[in-house]
C-alpha cells in the first residue's frame, strides 16, 4: 500500500495566499484612495497658489503702463515663487518665461510652449498642460484675454509628483511589511490550528497501514483527549474519529474471533475427515483386488469411490495446510535450489499431461532461496496443474527460473485462451474458479491458487498474474538466500 507521508500543503497555501491576497488588495485599495485624496488636496493647494499668482499678475496689468511689456517684466515683480511661469499665447505661437531654482528669470523656447497654442483657456478653471524643454507638467490659469492673445500664468507640478512618489513608496513598503508579518503570523496560527488535524491524519495513516484484512489486529491508535473536545469543531471531529475507531476495533475483534472459530473448525474437520477417507480408500482398494468376482457396474462404482476418496483426501490436505498457515505454523526451512524444483515439477507434469507441450528454462547457476522445499514444490505444481487443467491439449506451458537482484523470479507461462478480466483481481481467493475464460476438463476445489498465494507470502514473497488471450503468465517473486543474492549481484 502506497501512502502519502509528506505533510500536505494545498490547504495551507490556499488559506495563507488567500489571506495575503486580501491584505494586498486592501493595501492597494487604501493606497489608491490615499493617493487620490492627497493628489486632490495638493492640486487644490496648487490651484489656490495659482489663483493668487494670477491675481498678482492681473494687478500688475493695472499699474504703470510704462512698464516694459512681455511676460519677463511681469515676473520681475516680487511675490512669485520658484517654478512660476507666465506666457503670452497668440494664435500661432507662445512666448514665456520661468523662475528657475536659482530664483532667476529664464526664457522659454517658443517650441516648448506650442501645446499652449491649442488650449482653450478658462478664466475660472485651471488646466494641466504638458510642456517641453524640462518644463514638464504645468498647471496653468488664464489671466487676461485680448482678442486672439491670452495671458496665462502657470505653476509646475514637479513637487506634487515627487510627493506622490514618496507616498506610494511608503505605502508599498508598509504593505510589504504588513504582508510579511501577516504571512508569518498566518502560518504560525494555521500550523497551531491545524495541529489536531495533522494528528488525526497521522492516526488515520497509521490505521490504514495496518493489515486490517487478516490476523489479530490491535487497533490502539486514538486522538488524544485534549484534541477531541466537544466544545470545538475540530475537537468534535476528533471525537467522531475516536468513536469510529472504537467501532472498527470492535468489528475487527469480532471478525478475528469468527475467523479463529472458522479456522479451528476447518482444522478439526480436516483432521476428523482424514480417517474415514483413508478407510473408504482402503476398503475400496481391498475390494478392487477381487475385481474378477465383481459385476461390471459394481466394479465401476468402486473405482469411482476410490477416485473420489483420493480427490477428497487431497482437498482435506489442502484445507489443513491453509489452516496451519493461517495459524502461523512454522515449517522446517533450508536452502532450496529452485532450478532443481522446477525440473522435478516439469518432469512430473510431462508424465501426467502428455498432451501439453511443457518445457523448463533455468540459468546455468543455482537459484537458492530459504524455504520449505515441499511447499515450494507445491507452489510450482499447483501453477503448472492450473495451466494444464484450464487449457486445451496442445497448449505450450513454460516454467522459467531466474535471479533478479535480490529476488528469485518464477514464471509459469501458457498460450491458452487467457483468464476473464472480471475474475483476475479475485483469482487468488479461496474457492474461486476462473472457469469462464479457460476450459476445464476435471473438477476443481478452487484452493490451488489460494494455497500458492498463502505459501508464497509465508516465504516473504508475492505472486501476480498477467493474462490476455494467447498469453497467461503467473509471476512468483521470492527473496534470494543472502549468500546467493550477493553472488548474483556481483555477476
Amino acid at each position: 500500500m502506497t501512502t502519502q507521508r509528506s505533510t500536505p500543503k494545498d490547504f495551507r497555501r490556499r488559506f495563507v495566499f488567500g489571506g495575503l491576497g486580501l491584505i494586498l488588495l486592501a493595501g492597494i485599495l487604501i493606497g489608491l484612495a490615499s493617493t487620490a485624496m492627497v493628489v486632490r488636496q495638493l492640486l487644490d493647494e496648487l490651484d489656490r497658489e495659482l489663483e493668487a499668482a494670477a491675481a498678482r499678475v492681473a494687478m500688475s496689468l493695472e499699474q504703470d503702463a510704462g512698464m516694459a511689456p512681455g511676460p519677463r517684466s511681469r515676473l520681475e515683480r516680487p511675490g512669485f515663487t520658484v517654478g512660476t511661469l507666465i506666457a503670452v499665447v497668440g494664435p500661432d505661437e507662445a512666448q514665456g518665461a520661468l523662475i528657475n531654482r536659482q530664483g532667476t528669470l529664464q526664457a522659454i523656447d517658443p517650441d516648448a510652449l506650442e501645446n499652449l497654442v491649442d488650449e482653450d483657456f478658462s478664466a475660472s478653471e485651471p488646466e494641466t498642460v504638458f510642456l517641453g524643454e524640462g518644463v514638464r507638467e504645468t498647471r496653468v490659469l488664464l489671466v487676461e484675454r485680448a482678442g486672439d492673445t491670452s495671458l496665462v500664468v502657470g505653476l509646475q507640478m514637479t513637487e506634487i509628483r515627487r510627493t506622490i512618489a514618496r507616498l506610494q513608496a511608503v505605502i508599498f513598503a508598509v504593505t510589504a511589511i504588513v504582508v510579511g508579518i501577516a504571512a508569518g503570523l498566518g502560518m504560525w496560527a494555521l500550523r497551531a490550528g491545524l495541529r489536531p488535524l495533522d494528528r488525526m491524519r497521522h492516526t488515520a495513516l497509521a490505521v490504514a497501514n495496518q493489515p486490517l484484512d487478516r490476523g489479530d489486529v490491535e487497533l490502539s491508535q486514538r486522538i488524544p483527549p485534549e484534541m477531541a473536545r466537544p466544545d470545538r469543531e475540530i475537537g468534535q471531529l476528533g471525537m467522531a474519529l475516536n468513536t469510529m475507531l472504537d467501532h472498527v476495533a470492535s468489528a475487527l475483534r469480532a471478525r478475528e474471533h469468527s475467523e479463529k472459530a472458522l479456522r479451528q473448525f476447518v482444522s478439526d474437520a480436516s483432521h476428523e475427515l482424514r480417517t474415514p477417507l483413508a478407510s473408504i480408500r482402503g476398503y475400496s482398494e481391498i475390494t478392487l483386488r477381487r475385481a474378477d468376482d465383481l459385476p461390471d457396474d459394481v466394479l465401476a462404482s468402486l473405482q469411482r469411490i476410490e477416485s473420489e476418496s483420493i480427490r477428497m483426501t487431497s482437498m482435506v490436505e489442502d484445507l489443513l495446510l491453509l489452516a496451519r498457515l493461517d495459524e502461523g505454523a512454522t515449517f522446517a526451512r533450508q536452502p532450496v535450489d529452485l532450478t532443481l524444483v522446477a525440473g522435478d515439477v516439469v518432469s512430473d507434469a510431462i508424465a501426467r499431461a502428455p498432451g501439453h507441450r511443457l518445457e523448463v528454462t533455468t540459468p546455468d547457476h543455482p537459484v537458492v532461496v530459504e524455504g520449505n522445499r515441499d511447499q515450494l514444490f507445491q507452489v510450482l505444481t499447483n501453477l503448472v496443474q492450473n495451466a494444464r487443467v484450464h487449457t486445451p491439449e496442445g497448449t505450450s506451458v513454460t516454467v522459467s527460473v531466474e535471479a533478479n537482484d535480490d529476488q528469485a523470479v518464477l514464471r509459469v507461462i501458457d498460450s491458452g485462451p487467457g483468464i476473464d478480466e472480471s475474475v483476475v483481481g479475485s483469482l487468488f481467493e479461496r474457492f474461486r474458479r476462473a472457469d469462464s475464460g479457460r476450459s476445464r476438463k476435471t473438477g476443481s476445489t478452487g484452493l490451488g491458487l489460494a494455497i500458492v498465494k498463502t505459501i508464497v507470502e509465508a516465504h516473504g514473497g508475492s505472486v501476480e498474474v498477467i493474462s490476455k488471450p494467447g498469453h497467461t503468465e503467473f509471476v512468483v517473486l521470492l527473496p534470494l538466500e543472502a549468500t546467493d543474492a550477493v553472488s548474483t549481484s556481483s555477476k
